[in-house]
């Protein structure tokens, strides 16, 4: 994504900045895949010659039919310009291309390729775009389609704090985060996204007793205990707005996980 950010945006202006409808959506995952193909980022995907000796693409047995394989509908790949593809369908070409693009170097004997190289300059492309589409997008480093975070909350998505406690608690932590910012991001994948780490914070709980007082751990899991997150009754509340209320849930327990990690991992006690 470029960092580059002109007069109007210093001046704090940028709440009034165009949004791309999906026609121009459109057009810009048409130019992508053009863009790729001219500049020889589909080369090792789609097969080449050279000197004579022909070289199988990647993208097995053909381009077409890799993609009717791969996204399981006909006519999205490779995509035709003026098509009228859904937001869903541009979303899953894009994640598509990731999967397949490389750079392109020409060494003495022929050519070669370099995956990671192509797919960080990709996703460079497409964020241009995606951040300015809906609510605001971006590729992540896995490929996949991602809401970006509110604006000044994106430092809570960076480097996580490591524990001892890989499966239980690190690989839970990034799955929450997965769950919450991938495409489509419906309301239950958010619920889910909240009582993963819920889930965390309750395992988390004999190590945080002397970090809270009683009040504080009661206030804590009160959210997700009454509030439709962890249980179903009819003693929850649930005529809440999900498109508000969940999203500042998910920050709350997030924030509030990194936090107690942090401190955990310096050896507080609380004691």
């Amino acid at each position: 994504m470029s960092s580059r950010f002109y007069y109007h945006d210093r001046q704090g202006h940028g709440h009034d900045r165009a949004s791309l409808t999906i026609d121009e959506l459109r057009k810009c995952v048409h130019d992508t895949y053009w863009r790729l193909r001219n500049d020889g980022y589909l080369t090792e995907a789609f097969g080449y010659k050279f000197k004579d000796v022909a070289y199988a693409g990647t993208m097995r047995p053909d381009p077409r039919t890799c993609g009717v394989l791969k996204l399981h509908k006909r006519g999205l790949f490779p995509p035709v310009e003026g098509a009228s593809y859904s937001e869903e369908d541009l979303f899953a070409i894009l994640e598509f291309m990731h999967d397949y693009v490389s750079a392109q170097r020409r060494v003495f004997l022929g050519l070669s390729f370099d995956r990671n190289a192509g797919q960080k300059e990709y996703r460079g492309m497409v964020n241009d775009f995606l951040q300015m589409y809906g609510v605001g997008w971006e590729m992540s480093q896995a490929g996949e389609i991602c809401r970006l975070p509110e604006s000044g909350l994106e430092s809570i998505f960076g480097e996580l704090p490591s524990s001892e406690d890989k499966n239980n608690i690190d690989t839970r932590l990034t799955l929450a985060i997965s769950s919450f910012r991938r495409y489509p991001a419906t309301a239950e994948a958010r619920r889910d996204a909240v009582r993963t780490l819920t889930d965390i914070l309750e395992y988390l709980r004999p190590q945080i007793k002397g970090l809270l007082t009683k009040a504080d751990e009661a206030d804590l899991f009160n959210l997700a205990n009454n509030f439709g997150i962890r249980h179903h009754n009819d003693r929850q509340k649930t005529d809440y707005d999900p498109e508000i209320w969940l999203d500042w849930m998910f920050y709350y327990y997030l924030a509030t996980c990194r936090t107690l990690l942090r401190l955990i991992g310096k050896g507080v006690t609380g004691n």
